[in-house]
Parts: C-alpha cells; sequence; structure tokens
C-alpha cells in the first residue's frame, strides 16, 4: 500500500515537473529582448511590413527575426478595412488593422483592437505608416513597458 501511494505521488511530480518546464508563461514569451517574428497576411497587410517594421526597432524592446523557429512568440498584423477606393499603393485612404500576438504554434495569447490610420502632413500623408506608429505606440508600448 505505502508503495502504491509513493508511486502515485512520484508519478504526480514528475507529470508537474515537466509540466512545468514546457509551459511557458505569457509574460515570460513577451518580456523585453525577446525574439519575435512577425506575419503579414496579405496585400494589404504587407503594405504596412516596412513601417510596422521601423517602428519596432525604434522602439527596441523586442528583437526582430526572419525566421519563425528563432523566435519565442508571433505577432500577425489584420488588416481589417479601409476607406475609400482600395489598391495596393495607394497611401490616400484611411487604413483599419489590428495585430495579433501568438505562440509560435499559433495560440493566440492577445488581440489589440481596430485601429484606423489615417494620412496625415505629419506621418507624409501615408495611413499604413499612421497604423502602423499607433498599433506599436498606442498599444504595445503601453502594454510592455
Amino acid at each position: 500500500m505505502k508503495k502504491t501511494i509513493f508511486t502515485i505521488l512520484l508519478s504526480i511530480f514528475a507529470i508537474s515537473l515537466c509540466w512545468s518546464q514546457t509551459v511557458t508563461s505569457y509574460s515570460d514569451l513577451t518580456k523585453k529582448g525577446n525574439k519575435v517574428f512577425l506575419e503579414f497576411g496579405d496585400a494589404a497587410s504587407l503594405e504596412i511590413e516596412p513601417y510596422f517594421i521601423e517602428a519596432l526597432k525604434q522602439w527596441g524592446y523586442w528583437e526582430i527575426v526572419t525566421n519563425k523557429t528563432d523566435a519565442q512568440f508571433v505577432i500577425a498584423y489584420v488588416a481589417e478595412s479601409f476607406a475609400g477606393e482600395f489598391s495596393v499603393g495607394n497611401e490616400f485612404i484611411t487604413r483599419y488593422g489590428h495585430i495579433v500576438l501568438k505562440t509560435i504554434d499559433g495560440q493566440e495569447l492577445q488581440r489589440s483592437k481596430k485601429m484606423k490610420g489615417s494620412p496625415t502632413a505629419f506621418n507624409g500623408y501615408k495611413a499604413i505608416k499612421d497604423l502602423a506608429n499607433k498599433l506599436v505606440k498606442k498599444y504595445l508600448m503601453v502594454g510592455f513597458k
């Protein structure tokens, strides 16, 4: 009987030890200095890529990697909608989008609210640049200090 109880307790301890080593917390994945992989799905999403990368690099909180297997987590940009006639390269229309923070295997960790980018003189009349800066400054920089 004692041997059975000891075996059960030892098994529970071993399972919990393995579990704690494989499960990484959200804060561990997204801590300062970690590596992030960026995903941009379609043509509308790809337009934001250089501006989003520039804004993230200026902030300097995470290291951007080009190989997903080198990253601790993923930021995926999702183009939601636009106001005006859309065509790739048309920067004079208002843009909307959000970002999703995910694990490497695709489990959603957090999602930003839908944000709006507008063409103004401050961003060279590029709504997509405004949207990239807002996603970094008003969402990521506020949530990760």
